[in-house]
């Protein structure tokens, strides 16, 4: 018996039965049928703790919201086309032919474009020059507020930090970011510490990045 549906998205903050629960009802279904229906979550967390517990609960995938076209374009064919054996994890890096994984570049040049409206080297350049100068104040202004351990200004400088790595499309640093934000705001001082430390080595491979965009712009935009 063919399955019903090439893929599903599902929200995972759907009412009454969330996107979770959904998925795991629906596997219960499909074991017995012997299929498997690529589902996809949407959410407004993606951050690396969420998309562990996501595909745990066997979802396949996850984009967050807003869900930009190229992005869905992209998911999509990884999934639909089951058959390739070189697929795409979006969860850990490419994989190539002989099954190594290569580590995914810490700005998505492409959604960079987007947000810009221009895939002009020197514009995508200049801004990243930008991001790398002026990020730095935003971790020392972290750090500060983490060794006092005020929770409402370390919150507040998160929010500050996502919403630029957000716009100059650095997505891991974003995610970790979110989740710092998130932590700080439930009191999680015991998880802050390794937190931070995330941050910090993720900027540090945006640094190293913006410092030779070049090659990372030949490789994704072209």
């Amino acid at each position: 018996m063919a399955r019903p549906f090439a893929a599903i998205l599902v929200d995972i903050s759907m009412p009454v039965i969330d996107g979770i629960e959904f998925t795991r009802r629906l596997r219960a279904s499909e074991h017995i049928r012997g299929l498997h229906t690529p589902v996809i979550a949407v959410t407004g967390s993606a951050g690396t703790k969420n998309r562990q517990h996501y595909l745990a609960s066997g979802l396949d995938d996850c984009l967050e919201k807003p869900v930009m076209l190229d992005q869905l374009k992209r998911v999509l064919e990884q999934w639909l086309d089951q058959s390739d054996s070189a697929q795409v994890s979006t969860a850990s890096g490419a994989v190539d032919p002989a099954g190594h994984k290569e580590e995914a570049n810490p700005i998505d040049l492409e959604m960079l474009a987007e947000i810009l409206g221009t895939d002009d080297r020197s514009e995508l350049d200049e801004i990243l020059q930008l991001f790398a100068e002026h990020f730095p104040p935003l971790l020392e202004t972290l750090q500060a507020c983490f060794e006092t351990q005020d929770r409402l200004s370390l919150q507040d400088a998160a929010h500050a930090g996502k919403s630029a790595a957000a716009s100059a499309a650095a997505t891991s640093l974003r995610s970790l970011l979110e989740n710092l934000e998130k932590s700080a705001a439930d009191g999680e001082w015991s998880s802050l510490s390794a937190m931070m430390e995330a941050v910090d080595e993720e900027f540090q491979k945006v640094r190293d990045f913006c410092a030779n965009p070049q090659f990372g712009l030949g490789s994704q935009l072209d």
